[in-house]
């Protein structure tokens, strides 16, 4: 499913509600928040197990377009709730696999999230372990970070300029 239309997060969420067999998901748009990634991620003990949001999703691709930021918690609760490891089994609460309920994401792209720091969620020591395992995530950095980094970049540019004309090392 691809959403790239001018709706709220609360709309998105109650459409989410009725598409249960879904399994890939594209949204697009300023209106995620941490709200609809709240709402996304997976509760493994429901006490109304229908409650989860599209619990089959293998793919999840997700586009933010404005400087809201995001919390990286909220969004590494969602992949790791999504995220079972190779055999996509949940940990039951005595620390034994739990066979009642599989999670099934394999692919996340984030475009273009602010986290509020420079930090990669791909560098996050729990995401790190679930892509050694084979989740596979990509993260693009966004345009506040590229506009940064253009910024850096001219002015060490412009720097190392001036000095050169200078003679100075």
């Amino acid at each position: 499913m691809y959403i790239d239309a001018p709706i709220s997060s609360d709309e998105i969420i109650k459409c989410l509600y009725h598409t249960p067999a879904l399994t890939s998901l594209e949204l697009h748009r300023g209106w995620l928040n941490d709200a609809v990634i709240q709402a996304l991620t997976l509760d493994a003990w429901p006490a109304i197990p229908h409650n989860n949001i599209c619990p089959e999703l293998q793919r999840i691709e997700l586009h933010q377009w404005d400087t809201c930021l995001m919390s990286m918690d909220v969004m590494k609760e969602m992949i790791l709730s999504r995220w079972g490891g190779v055999v996509g089994q949940m940990i039951s609460s005595d620390g034994r696999p739990d066979n009642t309920w599989e999670r099934k994401l394999r692919s996340i792209i984030l475009n273009s999230f602010d986290f509020g720091d420079d930090r990669d969620i791909a560098e996050e020591r729990s995401i790190a372990v679930s892509i050694e395992e084979g989740l596979q995530v990509q993260a693009y950095p966004s345009n506040v970070h590229r506009q940064r980094f253009i910024v850096v970049l001219g002015m060490t540019l412009l720097i190392v300029s001036l000095k050169m004309c200078l003679g100075v090392r």
